[in-house]
């Protein structure tokens, strides 16, 4: 399965793409524009990981912005 979720903000560099998920990481383009910890995407990866999934991001083209995706195994019904 697999889920994206996408926003309007200003996005990140590409050397950022990883950084982005480590505990209190915020990127530079985001101070001062938004409140927060930077918890929210490690948070994230280590739940999505609990359930062999995966999760990266990727910057929009031109638009801006970033675009989220998780990937979480499907298990069949038995």
């Amino acid at each position: 399965m697999r889920i994206e979720v996408e926003d309007c903000g200003p996005g990140v560099t590409e050397g950022e793409t990883d950084r982005i998920f480590e505990k209190f990481y915020r990127s530079a383009g985001s101070s001062g524009v938004s409140q927060g910890t930077g918890l929210g995407l490690s948070i994230a990866r280590g739940l999505v990981e609990a359930m062999n999934g995966s999760i990266a991001a990727r910057n929009k083209a031109e638009a801006g912005g970033l675009i989220v995706t998780l990937t979480l195994p499907a298990h069949a019904r038995g």
